[in-house]
């Protein structure tokens, strides 16, 4: 049976009985095209039993078993808790706060262990501080090879580092990483006044004229933007004097 010759009525009715959605939306060649699609993943090669006009060729459909609902399944990307790297990162929140992230690799911690003998490395983090030339520690604290931490260290318009190493058996301190230096925000309002923008009060005529809307005139010959244009001077002027006029 060839579904073209169908009437789109028919095609509907045979579209009900192979549930299809939103059948009654679609033109006869969406239905044609939908059916078929059904007919070839349900491997029928004719229609089901009951046909919808008399006349065409029928044959029973096997009894098929009603799919399962398989939910769309969500990837699931592996999030590493490591990336195996040398870094450190030391940003600023607030005049007043700081937040530091590192990470070291696996080779340079087992390097660091053969170099002092030990199985396990003390580290530790240090916050350096360069106020008008004068280099001071603010902060050391005892770490593990990866981590990250909030330090609260007031340090307006000051340039702040991070640092980090590890001690060896002598009590010598040897410095593995250094996070690039920053300079933290200022904790008063900033006395810049910023530039005031510029008017056009003397060239917006032209400026309006040059995008091309007083191309367009009215039945009198006088063209709507001359009017526009009258009224905004007038507008103008009225507000030079302090007065307002609309």
């Amino acid at each position: 049976m060839k579904l073209e010759s169908m009437t789109k009525k028919d095609l509907v009715a045979l579209a009900k009985e192979h549930e299809i959605k939103r059948r009654t939306l679609m033109t006869k060649p969406e239905l044609i095209k939908a059916i078929q699609s059904v007919m070839k993943k349900s491997g029928l090669k004719k229609l089901k039993k009951k046909a919808p006009v008399k006349g065409y060729e029928t044959t029973a459909a096997p009894q098929l078993k009603p799919k399962a609902d398989v939910k769309a399944q969500i990837p699931d990307y592996y999030i590493a808790p490591y990336y195996d790297q040398d870094v450190l990162f030391f940003l600023p929140v607030a005049p007043g706060e700081e937040y530091a992230y590192w990470e070291m690799s696996l080779s340079t911690q087992d390097r660091f262990k053969k170099e002092f003998g030990v199985s396990e490395c003390n580290f530790e983090l240090r916050i350096h501080c360069d106020d008008r030339g004068e280099e001071q520690q603010l902060e050391h604290q005892q770490v593990s090879a990866r981590g990250d931490r909030y330090f609260g260290l007031w340090a307006p318009l000051k340039k702040l580092w991070a640092e980090i190493g590890a001690w060896d058996r002598e009590g010598r301190f040897h410095t593995v990483m250094k996070s690039p230096p920053v300079v933290m925000p200022s904790d008063v309002v900033s006395g810049n006044i910023d530039m005031k923008w510029m008017t056009v009060t003397d060239s917006w005529e032209t400026i309006y004229k040059l995008s091309g809307v007083d191309e367009t005139r009215d039945g009198g010959g006088a063209s709507m933007p001359d009017h526009i244009v009258r009224r905004v001077r007038e507008y103008i002027e009225s507000s030079f004097k302090g007065t307002d006029r609309s």
